[in-house]
């Protein structure tokens, strides 16, 4: 599962718990499209991945998305994660369109090579 979005933050931190989320904290401030793994709390996942999907203007551009799932795939598959869901990176906080979002997202995972499962959740 990635996280990114403050409406998806809000959701998953009510569900998880706070303890991925101070687990994040201690990981300090990501650069632009870095992806990080944290537990899931109490969630019934193996793990959280967090991506820095916006900027410091608090708005995502193509390059942080495609950064973004590119980070979070790859860090799902050095983790040997067998599936992966993402939110729309960066069409929340990050005021992006979601048909262009989940477009950059497409083409992105459609250029990796993976055998996960790869789900993407338009709307939560």
């Amino acid at each position: 599962m990635v996280i990114n979005s403050s409406r998806s933050f809000r959701c998953y931190q009510k569900k998880a718990g706070l303890a991925p989320f101070k687990e994040l904290g201690k990981k300090g401030i990501l650069s632009l499209g870095q992806a990080v793994l944290t537990s899931s709390g109490k969630l019934n996942y193996k793990a959280i991945i967090h991506v820095a999907g916006i900027n410091l203007f608090w708005t995502a551009t193509e390059t942080s998305i495609r950064a973004s799932t590119l980070n979070a795939i790859n860090l799902a598959e050095i983790n040997g994660f067998k599936s992966i869901a993402f939110p729309l990176i960066g069409a929340g906080t990050g005021r992006y369109n979601r048909e262009k979002v989940l477009e950059i997202m497409t083409q992105e995972l459609n250029k990796m090579n993976s055998t996960m499962k790869i789900v993407i959740v338009v709307k939560i």
